[in-house]
């Protein structure tokens, strides 16, 4: 949190009078782009989710070998369902916001005024579909 209020300097927009902030250190801004966001924020929760996934799946499968009640078996079974589409849920929700933020901080090599609308407007969809994901 420090190193966002020294890195970043307030602005005052011309035509909107709207204060924004902008990363005044090169280093900073590439370390939030590629490593805060890419990595912490998408692929990191992706992995760990993943992982748990395989792992209450292949659980599932060494249930055959084992005596267990019936009941415990498909109480196994619907956990690692549940956590097999929360994996999906996680690739379609937090992959395209992971991709889409990184561009959005990485990028500022767009030029013309009707690609940076259409990207901004396909981010806006991309952070809707984001916030949905925390209202499971």
């Amino acid at each position: 949190m420090t190193s966002h209020l020294l890195l970043y300097e307030l602005i005052q927009s011309p035509t909107t009078n709207q204060i924004a902030g902008r990363s005044t250190n090169l280093i900073f801004a590439q370390y939030r782009a590629y490593v805060t966001i890419s990595f912490f924020l998408g692929l990191l929760l992706m992995t760990v989710s993943t992982v748990f996934g395989l792992l209450a799946y292949g659980n599932v499968q060494q249930l055959t070998f084992r005596t267990l009640p019936i009941i415990r078996r498909e109480s196994d079974k619907q956990l690692s369902k549940m956590v097999l589409v929360q994996i999906i849920v996680n690739v379609f929700t937090l992959l395209p916001h992971t991709i889409a933020n990184t561009l959005l901080t990485s990028l500022n090599i767009i030029n013309n005024s009707m690609v940076q609308i259409t990207f901004q407007f396909i981010v806006n969809i991309i952070l809707l579909i984001y916030y949905k994901y925390f209202l499971q």
